[in-house]
């Protein structure tokens, strides 16, 4: 587990810098690699407990603040943090 953990990690911060704009425009390898990698991530959110996989999904796919998340969810923004570790 330590193991996807960390392979998660790497993919998200891979992702978090990508240039979205480059992998839309991209037909070639590089387009092909950034599928490979979202499909990968989403492969492994869902296998996350449901509260993680809400928390992250919201935060790492749709931009809220630790904030946001954690007033939607009804839980702590320490929470948010600690479920996004």
């Amino acid at each position: 587990m330590t193991f996807l953990k960390k392979k998660l990690r790497e993919i998200v911060l891979f992702v978090g810098e990508y240039s979205f704009e480059v992998a839309e425009q991209s037909d070639g390898f590089e387009g092909q690699l950034f599928e490979q990698q979202v499909t990968l991530l989403e492969e492994a959110v869902k296998v996350l407990p449901h509260r993680k996989h809400e928390t992250f999904r919201l935060h790492r796919f749709e931009g809220w603040s630790k904030e946001e998340v954690a007033a939607e969810l009804g839980i702590s923004a320490a929470s948010v943090s600690h479920y996004l570790k």
